[in-house]
């Protein structure tokens, strides 16, 4: 496994934790599930879209998709996941800030 950013001390340490980080991509915490997978995502280049557009699936919370659409943002943008697919259809619980995220990344 190489490490997506760049080759350092901490992304070596980091990748022998990813299986049991790989685990709670499945966890009941929204929240948990995004950060496994964005981690995953950055330490061994596994792609993290299906978790995450699950996640603002059954997310009631805006500000919880506020966080993840954040995520994705730096995903797409600093580290080239491109293929969202992500839209006010897919996105339930909104709020203007929401909505904003959504807009930017059309």
């Amino acid at each position: 496994i190489k490490c997506q950013i760049r080759q350092t001390p901490w992304c070596m340490d980091a990748i022998e934790f990813s299986a049991l980080i790989k685990g709670l991509t499945k966890d009941p915490d929204l929240l948990v599930r995004m950060k496994a997978s964005e981690f995953l995502a950055i330490t061994t280049g596994e792609d993290p879209k299906d978790v995450i557009q699950e996640i603002l699936k059954e997310s009631e919370s805006p500000t919880l998709n506020l966080i993840v659409l954040n995520s994705v943002v730096f995903l797409r943008d600093h580290l080239g996941i491109q293929g969202w697919n992500i839209s006010e259809k897919t996105v339930p619980a909104r709020n203007p800030e929401v909505s904003r995220r959504l807009e930017y990344l059309k």
